[in-house]
């Protein structure tokens, strides 16, 4: 015979609480009565005795000398259970660590290999195109070089302009676009999967696509204004400065919009819906609710989407390459661009080290920063 506990019944905590410990067994006083066998959805399965009633019972779980047994009052309910307090998994959580941890070391290993050997680069010296060659240290060499460069003073401007426009659009716009998709109307699900497409297409692809939209020959963006009558003349949108750089903001506005839309949407469907009901009973408008419930909410999951956006965009490279290649007059340049420039179409690695490490330096200090503000204010 068995016995079956209904967890949705029993707490408000997922039933993965109470198996993620296994054994998990039901006992009553000292003695074991039952042992679990199985795990339906939400649904604790144990083999041993039948019983009508679970009065005097009590979960019992055992890790490597851990216990902590919760009272069963009656079938299907859980009393004096604290998820977070009262049950803690060690082994669990060890047996989890051992099983990533060999993936988690190898990748860790490669990036910081990576990032170590470019700061290594960067104070050496190394001309890859001639035969021979040897890594020479140069000490801070590239670092004065670079200081009086007024292009890379140029690029590193470019590179904040790009981060705090890219980064802003996408926030706001995909926060507008996240609060008409968590409507619940007819259809909304096939608009959800549709706002994925620009995420879903390769990266390369999708710059060469809009290299052929934004042509002045030929491109359809052209086209289209002008039957339209918007222009009287084709906009040469990647051949000026004053149209180059929003032009390829805008190309990297419409790739990361669907990745802020979504995280922001799974963040407004986490909100109770009951705390909106209960606003609307008191009176508060739209703008009230949003204000008061909608953004204090939205905080966190904001803070992070931020932190991810601001890092990403100092590493973005692509689409400008591929657009631009960083000109015209290096009105589109920026710290990757720059990097690869003296990397690869001059030669000069070490100075191209330079340039990106800098750039990854520069997100990493502000990372740092801002989780350090988010934990401060936590606490």
């Amino acid at each position: 015979m068995g016995v079956e506990v209904d967890v949705r019944k029993a707490t408000r905590y997922p039933p993965e609480a109470f198996v993620s410990a296994l054994p998990v067994d039901l006992v009553a006083g000292e003695n074991k009565v039952a042992e679990y066998v199985a795990f339906a959805p939400r649904i604790l399965v144990f083999q041993g005795f039948s019983f009508s009633r679970l009065d005097g019972l009590s979960f019992y779980a055992d890790v490597d000398g851990f216990s902590k047994a919760v009272n069963l009052e009656n079938l299907g309910s859980v009393k004096g259970l604290e998820y977070e307090e009262d049950l803690k998994f060690p082994a669990t959580r060890s047996c989890t660590l051992k099983l990533y941890a060999p993936t988690a070391i190898l990748i860790l290993s490669l990036n910081l290999f990576n990032f170590f050997f470019a700061i290594y680069l960067s104070f050496s010296e190394w001309k890859w195109y001639e035969q021979g060659s040897l890594l020479k240290w140069v000490g801070l060499k590239h670092y004065i070089s670079l200081s009086q460069d007024p292009i890379f003073y140029l690029a590193l401007k470019n590179t904040f302009i790009w981060s705090a426009a890219t980064v802003g659009s996408s926030f706001l716009i995909g926060l507008m676009i996240a609060l008409l998709l968590n409507a619940e109307i007819r259809g909304i699900r096939v608009l959800r999967t549709l706002m994925l497409f620009p995420y879903a297409v390769p990266i390369l692809v999708a710059s060469t696509a809009f290299h052929w939209l934004l042509n002045p020959h030929y491109g359809l963006i052209n086209e289209f204004l002008l039957t339209l009558g918007v222009i009287n003349k084709p906009i040469l949108w990647l051949q000026l400065p004053e149209t180059a750089f929003p032009s390829v903001i805008s190309v990297q506005i419409w790739r990361d919009l669907p990745f802020a839309t979504i995280v922001l949407l799974s963040g407004l469907q986490t909100i109770s819906v009951e705390l909106y009901d209960a606003a609307e009973v008191d009176g508060a408008s739209s703008w009230q609710k949003f204000r008061h419930i909608t953004f204090p909410l939205l905080t966190p999951i904001s803070s992070t989407l931020l932190l991810l956006l601001i890092i990403d965009s100092f590493k973005k490279f692509v689409i400008i390459y591929t657009l631009t290649l960083g000109g015209p007059m290096h009105t589109t340049e920026v710290l990757t661009t720059y990097s690869y420039y003296y990397a690869f179409s001059v030669g000069d690695v070490g100075r191209g080290s330079a340039i990106s490490t800098i750039a990854v330096l520069v997100p990493l200090v502000f990372g740092i920063l801002w989780v350090k503000k988010i934990l401060e204010q936590e606490v």
